[in-house]
């Protein structure tokens, strides 16, 4: 039996490479890119103190298998940036790639805007203005 196996094992060699290259090459074809619009999701806001953000959302540039991209809902979605370390004024926040929480097997290729300005205050208590005529 042995014999028989070994029989012609160039061929058979020659055959599992291609089966391999093959399999290769219509796994990598299952793969596409996806675009998404993601909120951002404050975490770590100092206490007393309200934020104002230039940007709301950021687009999302992501990789992946093209199954686990046409199942993804965009609405749940989100990237978190901390403001652990916020004081009040101007500054401008990082949305790094792992912000983004994303499924299994998705990768993200590029966050656009990269950094967003925002505005740390402290919370007020003001009413706010009725629009009317006067």
């Amino acid at each position: 039996m042995a014999a028989r196996l070994l029989d012609q094992w160039q061929l058979k060699l020659l055959s599992l490479v291609f089966a391999v290259v093959l399999w290769v090459f219509v796994a990598a074809e299952d793969q596409g890119d996806a675009v998404f619009t993601v909120p951002l999701d404050l975490r770590d806001v100092p206490s007393g103190m309200e934020v104002t953000l230039a940007n709301e959302t950021v687009e999302v540039r992501v990789h992946g298998f093209r199954h686990v991209l046409d199942r993804v809902d965009e609405r749940s979605l989100r990237a978190q940036v901390s403001l652990r370390d916020a004081r009040p004024g101007e500054l401008v926040l990082r949305v790094p790639s792992d912000a983004v929480v994303l499924p299994r097997g998705l990768q993200v290729l590029r966050i656009n805007p990269p950094r967003i300005r925002a505005t740390v205050e402290p919370a007020s208590s003001r009413v706010p203005r009725a629009s009317g005529g006067g």
